[in-house]
């Protein structure tokens, strides 16, 4: 803040040189008494008054002059002015004061034997520590005297003799640096504090994410199976540290099988709980299937519009999810599904051919009382029906999706192979075209391989 301007009845008050300016005069201008005989002078009064200052505590200033009584002189006037303000005559006490005390400002005189007050600033800022704001004072101010005494570390100089005036606004200019200085180094350390906080909550939720990953992973299938006969591989790739797709089959002892890949919308935790929440519902014992046409002979189409009511009204979430649900006899080799805004599944056929099965249907969770029509294909032996979500269909590269083309282009090579070998292909075939390791969205697969010798479907 600026310093309050004086008051016009006032001559400016000088901050005088040592000894000889001290000396009182008499009316001839001859010194009355020797400047150390009896009191000093009385400080010379001012009306200028200290500006307020954003620091805790009153400033203290420390005086380092050889002389007695401009010590005095500095300390009265300094005083006045409300700071808290210590004078010592020479280095090593000014060394001391600042290192035992602690002071704001130094206002050293510019001769104080050798080295002078050019030395005790070298040495003040070879302490360390708080800053300290160093004022040399001299009684010539030559520039070349000017330069050397900042190059030293000293932060202003003031000539001598100088008016209060003057004084103060160099203490003031001192007091806002330093308020400046501390409010950065506050600043600084509150960053630093909440670094530390962010980093320690980060390492709670990478704990966090790496538990729900390994959970998630628990949910699903193994890589390869064989149920019935059948021959089952699954692959997931998160696009994150946990995701919304999950897969899974389920059997029965009447030698039917369930098999089912469901993609939630959005990413992260609370898609991958919704997926947890939905691998309940469809495990072989769960309500969704036993009022699904029984849990030993589940309808596909029935299971979309039990888990749309689940969905709907008993799960408080606004994401939805898409769905392929199937059911196969594998010792007739029928297939009976249901499509819920799932991409088509993917049948290669043992003689070579190949089609996409399917023509879309509502995802789950978005329309009250939705209805989804049951699809039927025979399975022949040898053939084999891939089921997988979007993040295969849709994986990007310059703006372009692979889509159900490039899906077969991606597929058609790899025919050789079978089980989790054909899906890591795939996968890899998925990198080559977007080139990047990851994946945008998650990739989810699922492999059917249909019994060698199925028998004739029989009515009913």
């Amino acid at each position: 803040m600026p310093v309050p301007a004086r008051a016009p009845a006032h001559a400016p008050t000088r901050i005088p040189t040592p000894a000889r300016d001290l000396a009182p005069r008499g009316p001839a201008g001859a010194p009355a008494r020797p400047p150390d005989a009896g009191t000093p002078p009385a400080p010379v009064s001012s009306p200028v008054s200290a500006p307020a200052l954003r620091l805790e505590g009153p400033l203290r200033i420390l005086v380092v002059d050889g002389s007695r009584l401009q010590r005095r002189l500095l300390e009265s006037q300094i005083a006045r002015w409300g700071y808290d303000v210590a004078a010592v005559a020479d280095h090593d006490a000014a060394l001391r004061a600042v290192r035992d005390v602690g002071f704001d400002i130094v206002l050293s005189d510019w001769t104080l034997g050798p080295g002078g007050g050019i030395d005790l600033c070298q040495a003040l800022r070879a302490l360390g520590g708080p800053y300290v704001y160093f004022i040399l004072l001299a009684a010539q101010a030559a520039s070349g005297r000017i330069a050397e005494g900042l190059n030293a570390g000293a932060d202003d100089f003031l000539s001598k003799p100088a008016t209060a005036e003057e004084l103060a606004a160099r203490i003031a200019a001192g007091a806002r640096l330093l308020a400046a200085q501390r409010a950065l180094a506050d600043a600084h350390a509150r960053t630093d504090r909440a670094l530390a906080e962010a980093r320690a909550l980060a390492a709670v939720i990478e704990r966090d994410l790496d538990e729900a990953r390994r959970l998630q992973m628990s949910l699903q299938p193994p890589a390869h199976a064989q149920i019935h006969g059948v021959r089952l591989s699954s692959k997931l790739c998160t696009s994150g540290r946990v995701g919304g797709d999950l897969l899974g089959w389920t059997s029965d002892p009447s030698g039917g099988l369930s098999i089912y890949a469901v993609d939630v919308s959005g990413h992260g935790i609370a898609s991958a709980l919704m997926a947890a929440r939905l691998k309940g519902a469809l495990s072989g014992d769960a309500d969704v299937m036993a009022r699904s046409g029984g849990r030993h002979s589940p309808q596909p189409h029935c299971v979309a519009a039990r888990l749309n009511e689940l969905a709907r009204r008993e799960i408080s979430t606004e994401h939805y999810f898409t769905m392929l649900f199937a059911r196969l006899e594998p010792g007739i080799g029928r297939l009976r599904f249901v499509q819920a805004g799932h991409p088509p599944p993917l049948l290669l056929r043992a003689d070579g051919s190949a089609a996409f099965l399917g023509d879309g249907g509502l995802p789950v969770g978005l329309v009250e009382d939705a209805r989804w029509r049951r699809r039927e294909v025979m399975l022949a032996p040898g053939d084999r029906l891939l089921l997988y979500s979007d993040g295969v269909s849709e994986c990007e590269a310059r703006g372009a999706l692979l889509g159900e083309e490039g899906l077969l282009d991606l597929a058609g090579p790899l025919r050789t192979l079978s089980g989790p070998a054909l899906l890591d292909g795939i996968v890899d075939g998925l990198r080559t075209y977007s080139g990047r390791a990851d994946f945008a969205d998650d990739v989810s697969m699922i492999l059917l391989d249909v019994p060698a010798s199925p028998r004739r479907p029989t009515d009913g």
